[in-house]
């Protein structure tokens, strides 16, 4: 009678081992669906930061286009007015 108590017993453990790891692999599988991958998200990343470094890149090339017109507006204007003194003079 005690070995069919103990194997009833070591069956139902086994159930319920069966039962908690099934559980977990269902866990790992929903947290492997919610979660992205390493190599998606440094490849997304790598992306990302090409297109910033691009923009960046292009906004530097504005600023100095922008300051040197700037600068030969400036020069230009400060050139008509000296020879603009020099010739009233």
């Amino acid at each position: 009678m005690a070995e069919t108590t103990d194997i009833a017993l070591i069956k139902k453990d086994i159930k319920y081992l069966i039962a908690s790891v099934d559980e977990i692999k269902d866990t790992l599988n929903c947290i492997d669906k919610k979660y992205v991958q390493k190599i998606e998200f440094d490849l997304v990343n790598k992306e990302q930061n090409k297109r910033i470094d691009k923009m960046e890149t292009m906004i530097n090339r504005i600023i100095w286009g922008v300051a040197i017109f700037v600068l030969s507006v400036v020069g230009k204007g400060l050139l008509d007015l000296v020879i603009t003194v020099k010739a009233s003079q």
